[in-house]
């Protein structure tokens, strides 16, 4: 059986509120209900990685600032390994580094953080385990899944982002690659400089230039605002009718939870 570690990065958005600009912005901000349903991100995926490739064995990790909700994440994921901390002691690295960038965000550039201690913490767990992993997936806790995905399809020589309908965006929601170029997971964030600034939908196609492989990038089969999207922005596509009211019901999601969100 070929074996997966989907990692999640970064920290569960609040139904509201600027997620790029702020510091430890995670922690006791507001109460816990002021979080998107965070539950509907482990629907989608078990709905439509898990359960459509059962040859494979799907092992979670988390790396995650929401120190808040370790219990709750803990219970719902049942990861190999976590770890919880806040973004803000990062601060004064962070704050220096968007200084040398001119442009970008905290919250992007933290996210690239999360990624580089959550390849980490699965090194970590493998040289311990001796585990073998085909594939890694980096995911985020706040985006949906709700097309079907073939791990099938994906070769672990290639580094694979979403497909952009509309050719007008560097997508980031998901990424996804073999163990044996984790490497290009975990060094986005020391990449990031004045040619390569942490912007949010625009920080890829910088990196794979800077480091002289764009032919390692390629568009997997998860279509952007077809196939996923970060929840508190659903509600663009439920007036849209691109997601129906039966279709967030398989996730958990009410129409009154996304027009609680203002993306």
């Amino acid at each position: 059986m070929k074996r997966v570690a989907l990692v999640f990065r970064g920290g569960v958005s609040k139904r509201s509120g600027n997620t790029h600009k702020s510091y430890g912005k995670y922690e006791h901000e507001e109460q816990k209900y002021a979080y998107i349903t965070y539950s509907a991100t482990e629907k989608g995926l078990r709905k439509n990685i898990i359960e459509n490739n059962p040859d494979y064995e799907i092992d979670y990790f988390i790396h995650s600032w929401n120190t808040d909700l370790q219990e709750e994440l803990d219970k719902l994921y049942q990861p190999k390994s976590s770890i919880y901390e806040s973004n803000s002691k990062y601060y004064d690295e962070l704050t220096e580094l968007m200084s040398r960038c001119e442009e970008g965000y905290f919250g992007t550039a933290s996210q690239y953080i999360s990624l580089r201690n959550g390849i980490d913490l699965l090194e970590k767990y493998v040289e311990k385990t001796k585990t073998k992993y085909d594939l890694i997936i980096s995911w985020r806790l706040d985006v949906l899944l709700y097309g079907t995905v073939d791990l099938n399809s994906y070769d672990g020589d290639y580094f694979y982002i979403n497909k952009d309908p509309y050719n007008t965006m560097d997508l980031d929601l998901h990424f996804v690659t073999g163990y044996h170029n984790r490497h290009l997971m975990k060094q986005i964030y020391q990449n990031i400089d004045k040619d390569c600034p942490p912007k949010p939908h625009g920080i890829i196609v910088n990196y794979f230039n800077k480091i002289g492989r764009p032919d390692l990038l390629k568009s997997d089969g998860i279509v952007y605002r077809q196939h996923n999207e970060m929840i508190r922005a659903l509600i663009w596509h439920y007036k849209d009718n691109r997601i129906t009211k039966e279709q967030l019901e398989l996730y958990g999601l009410t129409v009154e939870d996304i027009h609680a969100c203002v993306p």
